[in-house]
């Protein structure tokens, strides 16, 4: 059925980009191991970002042609998690090539390996990135769920513009082992869903300790239970910051999210009606997380990408280093869309590292400092600061702002429906001016966001507030699916 789902859509939305041919043989064979005491995920369909390598006939491409053929000696940890689960690894989403840092002025959910995915609210809409696949098949109801991939928004914003949840969790309590990565500091798995009580199910499966990341030490001897905290961290009662110094400066330097902050205080007033106290909080050092220059990001992206290129099993194009990929990707221009599509990203990298003389250890000064300041805000100036000062269970923003804030600490974060443009909204175009960045039917949602290992309580008021306002239920598609069996996914 997910398969015939997929036939019936995939030339209007491209949200996947390669289905497992073996899944049907999969799902037989674990129908006929069926034994009644199996687990929640046991036998459901659960899509993987392009960048999530199996130990199949799967590609993993990151979206492009470079690593078609391209193989691994195993599982990544996190395929491995879901199939012990029971769950079938349905095929691979579309994404923003390479993590969306490829090219400064690319759309969202473009790859030359999948095309350009599109969101169902808005006619030619952005779906935004970098998991955009992984959300739009989400809310077409193409999978159970879908694995994305966040450093800095890429599960947040995807699900928050196609009406899904998004969970980003703490970095270090999925293991990035076998991802095609961005930064270690930044990168963590999670996972998309149509319902918050759907994204503990499958946070559960794969949480855990893996000896080939050695972030995920960090991990609590005990994982809580994810799927019971839905139901154990009500809003009455409970502390809710906002940290409105933050939000005013973004919203002040970019007017077109005026109707998320109505949508916004409205939510804030439904929230105080359920019992909460919501806390006027701020962020000590916003201005220097909205101007900071993530340098180190940048500079982790060839040292993490070769570390990952090194561990192929095969590798058909030889590229084992982001000067070689950027090569590749000139000379085959036709495949890979080049020039139309720049390099620049990748060659703004390579001119720091040799300008700074960077190596393999990243040892230079301008690296060390952006450490230091990301260490400065992490501590004396965001999420941890305001949440410790007022005794708070998590501070509530626009989701379209928890770029800014969530990364410097890796702090965890879940994004719910909130709303959608209204229909006298003006539309934006993307800076390419080819897709719909906001306009009439565009969703947008809410993030509560916490300290590291807080995914409890955020699950538990971010259900609690799902529950009370059941926003993805009255959205309505622009684009309608060209099938009546796909009216099961608005749900």
């Amino acid at each position: 059925m997910y398969i015939d789902r997929n036939d019936q859509v995939k030339n209007t939305f491209h949200a996947i980009s390669e289905i497992n041919p073996d899944a049907l043989n999969i799902a037989h064979r674990l129908d006929a191991e069926r034994a009644g005491d199996e687990g929640a995920l046991y036998g459901l369909p659960i899509l993987l970002k392009d960048t999530i390598a199996t130990k199949d006939k799967m590609n993993n491409t990151a979206g492009s042609y470079v690593l078609i053929g391209a193989t691994v000696k195993q599982d990544s940890f996190i395929a491995a998690k879901l199939r012990k689960a029971g769950a079938i690894l349905l095929g691979k989403t579309a994404m923003s090539q390479w993590n969306a840092y490829r090219a400064s002025s690319n759309s969202h959910g473009w790859s030359s390996v999948a095309g350009q995915v599109v969101g169902a609210y808005h006619e030619n809409q952005e779906p935004a990135g970098s998991s955009s696949g992984s959300a739009v098949a989400v809310d077409l109801g193409l999978a159970a769920a879908a694995i994305g991939v966040d450093a800095t928004g890429s599960i947040l914003y995807p699900a928050s513009s196609n009406n899904v949840v998004g969970l980003r969790p703490t970095v270090g309590l999925t293991s990035r082992h076998l991802t095609i990565p961005f930064s270690e500091r930044f990168d963590t798995v999670g996972p998309l869903a149509r319902t918050v009580e759907d994204a503990a199910f499958v946070l559960q499966a794969i949480a855990g300790r893996d000896v080939d990341d050695a972030f995920t030490s960090a991990i609590p001897d005990n994982v809580p239970d994810y799927v019971q905290a839905c139901h154990q961290w009500p809003l009455k009662g409970s502390r809710i910051g906002v940290p409105w110094n933050f939000v005013n400066l973004v919203a002040r330097s970019q007017p077109d999210l005026q109707p998320e902050i109505k949508a916004f205080n409205e939510t804030i007033e439904k929230l105080k009606r359920a019992g909460a106290t919501v806390v006027v909080t701020e962020f000590a050092m916003a201005q220097q997380m909205k101007s900071f220059r993530n340098l180190v990001l940048a500079l982790d992206f060839p040292f993490n990408l070769q570390s990952y290129l090194e561990k192929l099993e095969a590798n058909p194009n030889h590229v084992r280093s982001l000067r070689r990929l950027r090569d590749w990707t000139v000379f085959n221009r036709k495949l890979e869309d080049y020039p139309n599509r720049s390099v620049d990203f990748w060659d703004a990298t390579l001119h720091a590292t040799e300008t700074l003389r960077y190596n393999n250890t990243r040892e230079t000064d301008v690296y060390d400092q952006g450490l230091k300041q990301i260490e400065d805000i992490a501590n004396n100036g965001g999420v941890k600061t305001a949440m410790e000062k007022h005794g708070l269970k998590a501070v509530i923003m626009p989701t379209s702002m928890t770029y800014y804030c969530v990364p410097f600490d890796g702090s965890p974060a879940i994004t719910v429906p909130m709303g959608a443009y209204p229909s006298d909204a003006p539309v934006v175009m993307n800076d390419r001016k080819e897709m719909v960045k906001s306009g009439p039917g565009v969703p947008f949602g809410i993030s509560f966001v916490g300290t590291r290992f807080s995914e409890p309580q955020l699950i538990g008021l971010a259900c609690a507030y799902e529950q009370l306002t059941g926003v993805r239920r009255k959205l309505a598609r622009k684009l309608q699916p060209p099938t009546k069996s796909l009216s099961d996914a608005k749900c």
